[in-house]
């Protein structure tokens, strides 16, 4: 994998009215279950953008604006409901809004917490596995909303909000996943790796800092701030400030799990070694977020220096690590390129000398064909897979 080539195609600034603008954070995107739309959010807008307009000057880009201003979209993601695609966004403001997307009509925006005394931000946006209808909203105090949204059709979209359960873990939830192996929601929080059963019965995991490389000066309460399913069972888990990513096995603990859940009379541990440690930025920033491309079977994660760490794990690499903690270093590390802003006041050059470019999202698209990464400088940077061509 040595030889993967990537060159930046367009650095956009779709997030803002103001073309000027290198504020505002862009902290979520995705790619269409087709591959044909991209879809980022930051500030307070949506951009649904077509792909295959990545090549040409002008993007055809749809964008979807709050109506209150102060709306910092934190999380985005998709759902089918009766061959509608609908895009589902959070943040903030503690309100879910839903999208047609093909059409780009927002037809709902509710707050679920508009009863509570004091609205959170909501981290994180999750779809059921068992039911596209229903979501599951990670807040920032702790507190899990699993909703229904319905089945809202073209033109009435006839829908509402309809809670299902609701509970709380003791901790800031960051975001949450599905592991379908043990077939647990694992939530990356500030007091570590949480995960909870389809019947909400919640389990913590001890990481302890023996099992962690180069951990030792830290608590065991470890802050986890991204996890993300990689392939077969296997996670990959970043504890803030450690430098590293973990690959842990679930299929370790799944035979044993029940009886776990069952025996414990509080909240069950289970303790997690790491298969494979990835070694990563040295970085003090939080959130920058992993993803995993299957296709490529490539992991991906940003950095503050406006760089892109890229990991081969394919399963080959699962099995001939023998379950040691072997330390593997990146493939490749994607430098920031020479970047010349012509709306930017000041300095025209974006340069790590004078911006801290913080990467906070990088995905892939399904078939490898792009590389996006979405940064905390209003940039949502498109790079072409060079590979693929030659």
């Amino acid at each position: 994998m040595s030889n993967l080539e990537f060159e930046p195609l367009q650095f956009l600034k779709a997030h803002s009215k103001d073309p000027g603008d290198l504020s505002t954070q862009i902290w979520d995107c995705f790619f269409s279950k087709s591959g044909s739309e991209l879809v980022t959010c930051g500030g307070n807008s949506v951009c649904i953008t077509e792909t295959d307009s990545f090549e040409y000057e002008k993007l055809a880009i749809k964008k979807y604006y709050a109506k209150d201003p102060r709306e910092m979209f934190l999380t985005v993601t998709e759902t089918y409901v009766d061959n509608t695609w609908i895009v589902i966004a959070a943040g903030a403001r503690a309100e879910v809004h839903l999208i047609d997307a093909k059409r780009n009509i927002a037809f709902l925006v509710d707050d679920f917490q508009k009863n509570t005394k004091k609205k959170c931000p909501i981290n994180n946006i999750l779809i059921h596995p068992d039911n596209p209808s229903v979501i599951i909203c990670s807040l920032n105090n702790g507190a899990v909303h699993i909703l229904d949204i319905g089945a809202p059709t073209y033109p009435n979209y006839v829908t509402e909000l309809s809670p299902i359960h609701q509970f709380t873990i003791p901790s800031e939830i960051f975001s949450t996943i599905y592991e379908p192996e043990s077939r647990l929601f694992l939530c990356a929080t500030n007091k570590g790796l949480v995960g909870f059963t389809k019947d909400y019965e919640v389990v913590t995991f001890k990481l302890t800092t023996k099992l962690l490389q180069g951990a030792s000066c830290y608590d065991e309460e470890e802050l986890v701030d991204s996890v993300q399913n990689v392939c077969n069972g296997f996670i990959a888990v970043k504890c803030a400030l450690h430098g590293k990513i973990y690959i842990f096995n679930m299929n370790t603990i799944t035979c044993g799990l029940r009886n776990v859940l069952s025996s414990s009379s509080g909240t069950p541990s289970i303790q997690l070694k790491p298969a494979l440690t990835l070694n990563w930025s040295k970085t003090d920033n939080y959130f920058m977020s992993l993803s995993y491309n299957p296709y490529a079977q490539l992991l991906f994660c940003g950095d503050d220096e406006g760089c892109i760490w890229i990991y081969s794990l394919s399963p080959e690499t699962f099995s001939s690590s023998g379950g040691s903690g072997k330390i593997l270093d990146p493939v490749q590390i994607l430098i920031w390129p020479e970047v010349i802003d012509k709306h930017a006041v000041g300095s025209k050059k974006i340069n790590l000398d004078v911006y801290d470019i913080v990467v906070n999202k990088v995905v892939m698209h399904p078939r490898g064909s792009y590389l996006i990464s979405s940064t905390s400088n209003n940039y949502v940077c498109i790079w072409r897979n060079e590979t693929l061509l030659k």
